[in-house]
């Protein structure tokens, strides 16, 4: 369980109570300004989950006799697009567990501290209340945090939140904003489109294997017709080279990966992770944990929407950035370095010629 304590909504009890009732429990507290807010509750077993996301607080008002909102899905864990929704809120749980300075463990001791730090406005059932009428709304900023302490509990998140809109009209920052254009390209990318520059070298790894790909809008995650659902993954399939596309990825591209095996109904599917760092017109957006999935059976299963296809790339959480940005129709440059790290190009051509 990961709580706030933000809006002093929070009391003794409810906090000992979280303790007694989950295996791990965080606490959440941003001192740089920012209620904890989100409402996600999920529960997973082997083939099925259930993600709850709303408005509800878990109290006797959020789950009982207030006006709430709330969308419950249940998840086919033997579907690809289930798969890679639940893989997708499981890594924004790992992000928020990851903020270490603001997410910090509940421990008995910590339970102390908050309940000697009177601004947190932390104390018995009895005397918790929400804020008094005309103090505000329940989902305004919270003021707590901001008074000094001898000994701050919580400390910088490590991410930079967006700025209110209203006061960065107000600004008097002026400096560059920094443009694709005006960053360094990757290594071995085609420069970024009216540059003027070339790309960028150094005596880092080498690209050993390219393989390339005009991404369809099933590839990029977007939505042909209003009725098209989104796979979450890209098909790696042979893409105009002449190469044994079957066995290829399986064995070659990524065979030193550390692949597992899961017996199915049709026969044997394996699959490996595979961290991507990922670079669009030459600048990078970051690295992302991908799935390699391989099955021989689906080449059995008819030439429909390719699922001929042995071998497919799973976005997992890079498919929150397709969703977001319209890239079908670029190229895609799937690479592995010398250094047995992976890269992948999205840009308007591929960055070199097919390297089986």
């Amino acid at each position: 369980m990961i709580l706030g304590i933000d809006e002093r909504g929070a009391s003794e009890e409810g906090l000992r109570l979280a303790q007694e009732l989950f295996s791990e429990v965080f606490v959440f507290h941003d001192p740089g300004g920012g209620t904890f807010h989100p409402k996600v509750y999920s529960a997973a077993s082997e083939e099925r989950a259930i993600a709850f996301i709303g408005s509800n607080n878990l109290t006797a008002g959020g789950l009982y006799w207030n006006h709430e909102a709330a969308v419950e899905l249940q998840l086919d864990l033997t579907t690809d697009g289930d798969q890679g929704f639940l893989a997708e809120l499981e890594l924004y749980f790992e992000r928020l567990l990851g903020d270490s300075e603001v997410c910090l463990p509940l421990t008995d001791d910590l339970v102390e501290r908050l309940l000697a730090e009177r601004r947190f406005g932390i104390g018995p059932e009895r005397r918790s209340s929400r804020p008094e009428e005309g103090e505000g709304p329940e989902d305004d900023d919270s003021a707590v945090g901001d008074e000094p302490s001898q000994e701050r509990l919580f400390g910088r998140s490590r991410y930079t939140r967006r700025r209110d809109p209203r006061r960065r009209a107000r600004t008097t920052d002026r400096r560059p904003r920094q443009t694709p254009q005006s960053r360094t390209p990757a290594p071995g990318s085609a420069p970024a489109a009216g540059s003027g520059d070339t790309a960028t070298t150094d005596a880092g790894p080498t690209v050993v294997k390219r393989w390339t790909k005009t991404m369809s809008a099933s590839d990029a995650q977007q939505k042909s017709t209003p009725r098209t659902q989104v796979t979450g993954n890209i098909k790696l399939t042979e893409a105009g080279h002449d190469f044994d596309w079957a066995t290829y990825f399986r064995d070659t591209f990524f065979a030193d990966l550390d692949w597992h095996s899961t017996e199915k109904p049709r026969g044997t599917l394996e699959t490996a992770d595979v961290d991507v760092e990922v670079f669009v017109d030459g600048v990078s957006v970051g690295t992302y944990e991908m799935v390699v999935d391989h099955a021989a059976y689906r080449r059995l299963a008819g030439t429909r929407d390719q699922s001929n296809v042995p071998t497919w790339l799973k976005w997992r959480a890079f498919g929150a950035y397709l969703r977001e940005h319209p890239l079908a129709g670029r190229v895609a440059s799937l690479e592995r370095m010398s250094d047995g790290s992976f890269r992948l190009h999205i840009q308007d051509g591929p960055t070199g010629p097919f390297l089986p």
